[in-house]
């Protein structure tokens, strides 16, 4: 209650919903639905232990809330239609005796409108949501609101794998046991669903630490390939053949995993296809929601190879979680760079800048966050002396607005200079009244990586691959490069001094 008005304050998330999320990707590792859905059945655990039946659990009421220094945290929101248990029997479903939630993840029960509705159904839609995230298809395919009730009562589950056919083993059971028609037979609370899910985490982590073993016996059989450095012509004949051969003998027990962040569906299936014809191996491409996921997923081997920005990398390296292998080059004179802007009113000098407002993209970003704390650092400014607050915003259209809007009076962005440090082209209009204060150094380019244990010649086989212009045609025009060079850690020293102190 301010002056008199009564007004409700609620957490603003900022970020996307599972089920906006399942648009751009169609699917989720396995892996990542695990870290998704264990959050969820928490919530929902404290719900049931307090007598509250969420009833419309569904991906568009997961939110997956960014994080500032990277990684989601996931949300169920949207509790409008939950109930009491207590009070339940003498209400049935809803006050008018109508169907209440979302069709498509409504439990049997629910469907029937019985009453006495109990945490179990949120269960059972909660594997709905599971089903969805992991095949990329809806547990049943009907045409109509009554086929689909049909459906949800009385049809057979078709299991996860039989959908989509990479699913780890343990899956099927986990999701079939939480969507069982009779409740008396699903999992009897979300804390037992929730405990399976991380017993399948520890099993899948299990079967990693096989496929290392796994991963010696592949190192030995291509040990007897030629040993052709990389360094080897591109134009010559040898090493494609020789590589290439190699690779496919080594991929015949499991694809090859690569990890990207790809902000959607058919951005995903181009990758996956440029790899494939690249490599001629079985290769699937594993998609991730930010940088800080892909990371700790080659640092538990999740994949064996990764594409990172070179923050991204940087970070990685660090922590000696990856291992720098191929850099993008993009062709031309023209150099990616980043520019610290000011409002007009601030000045044009560095030098003035004294307890300011800075926003930044977020940690993971070169032009948007790292190279500008660079910038300041050569002139012998401090980023926490000089400014008095400090925040990240997402993206860089939002430090845009911020510093248009004056609700902000520094940020950096992405430009393109010139040899002679120019700006070529930029984001930001002329017209703006924003000034220049700066324009850092050369940012490197993205890389391609893989997790420290990857055998060499792995290694080798793959880069003989990438390195080839021919079999790599696909993959540059994907990724808007000119060609795919060996990468060289000196490259990234600049970004390795601006992490000091982040």
């Amino acid at each position: 209650d301010e002056r008199g008005l009564p007004f409700i304050v609620q957490e603003f998330v900022r970020g996307e919903s599972l089920g906006a999320c399942l648009q751009r990707l169609r699917r989720l590792s396995l892996g990542t639905a695990i870290k998704v859905f264990v959050p969820i059945l928490d919530a929902l655990t404290m719900a049931h232990d307090n007598g509250i039946v969420h009833r419309d659990v569904t991906p568009n009421n997961i939110l997956l809330a960014a994080q500032s220094a990277g990684g989601i945290v996931p949300k169920l929101a949207d509790f409008g239609i939950a109930k009491e248990v207590a009070l339940e029997a003498s209400s049935r479903i809803t006050d008018d005796g109508t169907l209440l939630g979302t069709p498509l993840f409504m439990s049997p029960e629910q469907m029937r409108a019985e009453p006495n509705i109990d945490g179990r159904a949120d269960v059972w839609s909660v594997g709905a949501c599971l089903y969805l995230a992991v095949t990329g298809k809806l547990p049943f395919d009907a045409k109509s609101l009554v086929e689909l009730a049909a459906q949800v009562i009385m049809a057979p589950l078709v299991r996860p794998s039989e959908r989509y056919g990479k699913l780890a083993p343990g899956i099927d059971e986990v999701i079939v046991r939480a969507m069982e028609k009779d409740p008396e037979r699903r999992y009897p609370t979300a804390r037992a669903f929730r405990d399976a899910l991380r017993q399948l985490a520890a099993a899948v982590r299990d079967a990693r630490e096989e496929e290392v073993s796994e991963d010696a016996r592949m190192a030995e059989a291509l040990d007897t390939a030629p040993q052709l450095p990389l360094t080897i012509p591109v134009e010559s004949p040898e090493r494609p053949m020789a590589d290439l051969t190699s690779l496919r003998a080594a991929s015949r027990a499991r694809p090859l995993r690569v990890g990207m962040v790809v902000r959607n569906a058919e951005a995903h299936a181009q990758v996956e296809a440029a790899f494939a014809e690249a490599l001629g191996i079985r290769c699937d491409v594993w998609c991730y929601f930010d940088y800080a996921e892909l990371v700790e997923a080659l640092s538990d081997r999740e994949v064996e190879f990764a594409w990172l920005p070179p923050v991204a990398y940087v970070r990685a390296r660090r922590v000696r979680m990856a291992k720098l292998l191929l850099t993008v080059e993009r062709s031309g004179k023209a150099t990616y760079a980043s520019a610290l802007l000011a409002h007009r009113s601030l000045g044009k000098r560095l030098e003035d800048l004294s307890q300011v407002r800075a926003v930044w993209v977020d940690p993971w970003s070169a032009a948007g966050y790292l190279m500008p704390l660079a910038l300041l650092r050569s002139k012998g400014l401090e980023p926490s002396q000089v400014f008095s607050s400090q925040a990240f915003l997402g993206s860089h259209e939002a430090v845009l607005d911020a510093l248009v809007s004056r609700s902000a009076d520094v940020g950096a962005t992405h430009c393109t200079v010139g040899d002679d440090g120019s700006i070529l082209r930029s984001p930001w209009e002329a017209g703006e009244d924003l000034v220049v204060l700066g324009v850092s150094g050369p940012i490197p380019g993205d890389t391609f990586c893989s997790a420290p244990k990857v055998s060499a010649n792995l290694r080798r086989m793959v880069c003989g691959a990438l390195l080839d212009p021919v079999r790599a045609a696909h993959v540059l025009t994907v990724l808007g490069a000119t060609r795919l060079i060996e990468g060289d850690v000196d490259e990234y020293a600049n970004l390795e001094r601006a992490l000091v102190g982040d």
